[in-house]
């Protein structure tokens, strides 16, 4: 009997300890090499994929997490303003990732929390101009308010987490 018991307590042991790994982080950066701006939207100018599967690299917010309690009311007031980025010739835009990224599970429509190893790729989207919505833009160097990347060029690159994933804008 004494047996058996060690023998679970061990493998509780390695099952903990590989349940317990923490994902590595990741940095992306797109960078300016050409000669003019360019623009990013402020949000959503980074998205992931999973093995193949849209995931998102931040907690669902409003797409509603597993198990959590819908909010409603302050999923409305939380409403993005469109901005861009701008990011000038020699310049770079960056994004710190901690490796834990959120999915999708078929038939379900919340979002469950995974940090397990995949096949991930990555798509940089930017653009040379921006558009307005109607009212004067409120340019304050770096970001413009009330814009949205026109025409966004989107170039998607393989990685796994850890380390710098760069982009090279030309």
């Amino acid at each position: 009997m004494k047996t058996v018991q060690c023998l679970m307590l061990v493998l509780i042991s390695v099952v903990v300890s590989a349940c317990g790994a923490e994902p590595e982080s990741t940095t992306f950066v797109l960078v300016n090499d050409g000669e003019a701006d360019i623009f990013r939207n402020q949000s959503r100018w980074l998205t992931l994929q999973v093995d193949g599967t849209p995931a998102s690299l931040t907690e669902p917010g409003c797409m509603m997490a597993c198990g959590a309690i819908s909010q409603p009311i302050a999923c409305a007031l939380a409403a993005e303003y469109p901005t861009v980025v701008r990011i000038q010739p020699g310049g770079e835009s960056e994004l710190e990732w901690d490796g834990t990224y959120y999915e999708l599970p078929e038939g379900k429509n919340c979002f469950r929390e995974r940090t397990r190893t995949a096949e991930f790729s990555a798509e940089f989207c930017y653009g040379a101009e921006y558009e307005t919505f109607g009212e004067e833009p409120m340019d304050q160097g770096d970001t413009i308010g009330g814009a949205t990347v026109k025409a966004p060029v989107c170039e998607q690159l393989t990685f796994e987490r850890g380390g710098t994933v760069t982009l090279r804008a030309e």
